[in-house]
């Protein structure tokens, strides 16, 4: 526990103990709300609905580490509703009465802490569709409750019930009852947590969204009917999305979707024709695949470590779906999700050519066993069929067993196997890229028959890869080069290292595309934001109150600018990305949950664009990052250069900063980023007015951090050195040889960590601004602009 989470339960538990209940059973329930994953999932604004808040404890505590939410009790103890009122923050406020009658709506989230288990089944689901009611789109539900399989919990809280509320009949359900109840209420499942705490009591949390409401789809006139097995799987649903957007062959796509849990549909596929089961079922329903025309099989057991149960599962699912599909007359294609573990390399392969759809099979795991007998089965039973073998692949939706996933932890956490320039080299695909292929594939006669490999075009080391997937998600970044010696020693070696190692010294996950690319169809490559869906939507999976919070970014078109906007996207978060720059427009484009506006700050349409960006109520986040530079004397500078540059640097950030504090006040919760420089802590002749406008954003943004501020209102003031950006070059500044400038990943990694903290500070962003900062305390201010005045001349 954070030490400010134990001093914000111990504040809390002193208040309650003044309006007279005992401080030590107020500690107890206190330290029981599951807070840091409450602040995590929870959004940072908008109404919260406690329903059976009780004394008002947990309801308390949540207002007082969110103080931009707008917290809600609700119970029909009115006893105690008046103390939880009476010991409530100032966000929070309490109501008696039944949750089922409260008029409010439009919540961002609702909570029930130990509640349901005390009503019948009726009356939860009553609850829960009423909390479904209350709740905005996409709203997040937390339901902290008992799982009947947790015999520790359920007989501790059955033996406490039983003593405070006698009268109530206890209803337990366990967890896949929970996830049948909260689907049929219309939420969709995010997350299931376990409390750890010695006293056990609802210890487990299971975490919502409201789903849309998603009307059943109607097949078009003439829609092709197709199958699609896996479809809550990250391949399978961005397979079943781009048929019902696209068709097939140019005609509408019909999707039949086979499910086993039609809870994990995501929002989009819930109108879907859903077949719920798994593949050993298909047999005895064969009456409902009457009329199918293709068969995407993506359905399988991943785990890569399940040995021969991971086996079994899947080549028993294939002989089931081969059973269920023979002598359908409108069958046409049956399209299957093979992968490189069904070829693989034998140990004393080389690894020096990429391996083809010629190369025999050397498949040694139980997984790539069963998809290569998975082919084999196919290609014995007479149906039409083709193969696509996916490599690594990477995309939104990913489950966090996944190789890409686990290595891109590693590298976000700095991991020392993570931060070496491994040799070997792999092949790589994006998820939608296997999407489009899929469907290609299966409107291409050539392709009936056919098996194919896919990737993205040139293999990636794997330093490089854990390199970007570092550069990406924040991590330490850096690379420890291999002595050539010890690189060289992986060859030889090959047959005796272990797999894993083997496959970081040499290329043994390349494949080559020949075939499908001379069939028509080749991936797209790699972008530079490659890994930012994958990293996103995992950000979202662990805080999904991220996907209400926006943050507007000026100057986001390069620079330090540009990196702080891919920072926030992958946090999760919407961006607005403002620069006069038209590659913006670009930029937004590659970036999910990001919208550009094109606005020039020093003109006052570009200017007022801008402020009602920051003064848009779901704005939590304004970053003053844009900004001019000049390198010349004062009356030999273009004329108007030093208007503009004073409109952008400190007019604009002034303007900007006033409509997000107007914003942030009234939302009680809000952080404001402001640039200022190195060069703000002494006067630079040559480059008077921008060291000025720089010292101005210093002073302006130090001194506004220590106004009266909400308690959620933080102000982040940046002072970073010498940065490799379009600076130099735009302000005709001179990059001296062998300078070693701060790159601007690096910077918003330092100022991602300052969103994170929770407070207020000036960042000094490299060991030379905090070293200029140091002399302009100590030097004479006659002598500090000499001295600058003959390095400007010197260097600059």
């Amino acid at each position: 526990m954070a030490s400010t989470d134990l001093g914000r339960i111990l504040r809390r538990s002193g208040v309650y103990a003044r309006n007279g209940v005992g401080f030590g059973g107020a500690l107890l329930k206190h330290s029981l709300v599951p807070l840091s994953l409450l602040r995590d999932v929870l959004p940072s604004r908008g109404l919260l609905l406690d329903a059976g808040c009780g004394e008002g404890m947990l309801a308390g505590l949540l207002a007082d580490a969110l103080p931009g939410l707008r917290v809600l009790g609700v119970d029909r103890d009115a006893a105690r509703v008046a103390l939880a009122a009476k010991s409530a923050p100032p966000n929070a406020s309490f109501e008696a009465g039944d949750f089922l009658g409260c008029a409010h709506g439009g919540a961002a989230a609702v909570l029930f802490n130990d509640v349901l288990h005390h009503h019948p089944d009726d009356r939860q689901k009553e609850l829960l569709l009423k909390a479904a009611a209350a709740l905005e789109p996409g709203g997040i539900l937390v339901v902290k409750e008992v799982d009947a399989r947790d015999r520790a919990d359920r007989v501790w809280t059955s033996f406490w019930d039983a003593w405070l509320y006698p009268q109530d009949v206890l209803n337990f359900r366990d967890g896949a009852a929970w996830r049948a109840l909260l689907h049929a209420c219309g939420f969709a499942l995010l997350r299931v947590e376990r409390v750890r705490h010695p006293w056990p009591a609802s210890r487990t949390v299971f975490v919502c969204r409201r789903r849309m409401s998603v009307a059943p789809l109607r097949a078009a006139p003439g829609a092709a009917k197709v199958l699609v097995t896996g479809a809550t799987g990250f391949i399978g649903a961005h397979l079943a999305r781009l048929l019902l957007a696209e068709g097939l062959g140019g005609r509408p796509a019909d999707p039949l979707l086979l499910v086993r849990d039609r809870s994990r549909l995501s929002d989009e596929l819930s109108g879907c024709r859903v077949l719920e089961g798994d593949l050993e079922s298909l047999p005895a329903r064969r009456a409902e695949l009457e009329g199918v025309e293709a068969v995407f099989h993506l359905a399988a057991d991943k785990d890569f470590f399940g040995g021969e149960r991971v086996y079994e599962n899947n080549v028993r699912g294939m002989r089931a779906l081969i059973s269920a599909l023979a002598g359908l007359s409108s069958l046409r294609r049956v399209l299957f999700a093979s992968s490189f573990g069904a070829v693989d390399r034998p140990a004393a392969d080389e690894c020096r050519v990429p391996v083809d759809e010629d190369a025999p099979s050397h498949a040694t795991s139980a997984y790539g066993r069963a998809k290569s007998d998975g082919e084999r089965l196919l290609r014995e039973s007479g149906l039409p069929f083709t193969v696509l073998r996916i490599p690594w692949c990477y995309g939104a939706g990913m489950s966090p067993l996944t190789h890409v996933r686990k290595l891109s932890a590693m590298a976000a956490a700095g991991s020392p196997a993570a931060r070496i320039d491994w040799p070997g080299r792999l092949s790589l695909v994006e998820t939608s890229e296997c999407a489009r292929a899929f469907r290609f594939l299966a409107s291409e006669p050539k392709a009936e028959g056919g098996v194919f490999f896919i990737s993205d075009g040139e293999p990636v080391r794997f330093g490089t890869l854990f390199r970007d997937m570092s550069t990406a998600a924040g991590g330490p970044g850096g690379s420890l080069t291999l002595p050539e010696p010890l690189a060289r020693l992986g060859r030889p070696l090959r047959a005796l290292l272990p797999f894993t190692l083997r496959s970081l010294f040499l290329d043994v996950f390349t494949v080559s595309d020949a075939r499908l690319r001379a069939l028509g169809f080749a991936a797209a490559p790699r972008g530079p934001e490659y890994l930012l869906p994958m990293l996103r939507s995992a950000a979202l999976e662990l805080r999904p109150g991220r996907a209400r919070e926006r943050a507007l970014v000026t100057g986001a078109a390069s620079g330090i600018g540009r990196a702080l906007a891919v920072r926030l996207c992958a946090s999760g978060r919407e961006v607005v990305l403002l620069d006069r720059d038209p590659r913006v427009r670009e930029l937004a484009e590659r970036l999910p949950g990001a919208r550009a506006v094109l606005a020039d700050l020093a003109e006052p349409s570009g200017l007022a664009a801008a402020r009602r960006e920051a003064e848009d109520p779901d704005t939590g986040i304004v970053v003053n990052c844009a900004g001019v530079g000049l390198r010349a004397d004062v009356g030999r500078s273009p004329e108007g250069s030093l208007e503009r540059l004073l409109a952008v640097n400190a007019g604009a950030l002034t303007a900007l900063s006033e409509a997000a504090m107007r914003n942030f006040r009234a939302a009680g919760e809000g952080v404001l980023v402001n640039f200022a420089s190195s060069a703000a802590f002494q006067p630079l002749a040559g480059m008077a007015a921008y060291s000025a406008s720089k010292a101005y954003a210093l002073l302006f943004s130090e001194a506004l951090a220590e106004e009266d501020l909400p308690p959620g209102v933080r102000v982040v003031t940046v002072c970073p050195g010498g940065t490799a950006t379009n600076f130099q070059a735009s302000a005709g500044v001179k990059v001296v040889p062998g300078e070693k400038l701060l790159a601007p990943e690096a910077v918003a990694d330092r100022v991602m960590r300052a969103l994170e903290a929770g407070r207020s500070e000036t960042l000094f962003v490299g060991g030379r601004t905090f070293a200029m900062s140091l002399l302009a305390r100590v030097l004479p201010r006659s002598y500090s602009a000499r001295l600058w005045k003959r390095m400007m001349d010197a260097s600059r």
